[in-house]
C-alpha cells in the first residue's frame, strides 16, 4: 500500500503573503529606529511596535518572553 502524506507548516503560509504599503511603512519605521538606536550607542536591542509606538526592546527581554505559536 503506497501512502502519499503531505504536511504544510502554517507559519510558512503566513509568511508567503505579499507585502502591502502598510507593511512597507512599518518596516521603514523599524529600520530607521534601529539605526537611531545604534547611533545612540545602544547594543543588544531590537526594534518593535509596543502599544502602537516604535520602541527599543532589549534582546534579553525578547529571549525571556518565550515563543508565540500560531
Amino acid at each position: 500500500m503506497a501512502v502519499n502524506l503531505k504536511y504544510i507548516d502554517p507559519t510558512y503560509a503566513i509568511r508567503s503573503v505579499a507585502a502591502n504599503s502598510a507593511d512597507t511603512i512599518m518596516c521603514a519605521k523599524l529600520a530607521q529606529n534601529a539605526v537611531h538606536g545604534a547611533m545612540f550607542g545602544y547594543t543588544a536591542f531590537s526594534t518593535g511596535i509596543v502599544r502602537n509606538a516604535v520602541s527599543f526592546i532589549p534582546i534579553k527581554t525578547i529571549n525571556e518572553a518565550g515563543i508565540n505559536k500560531v
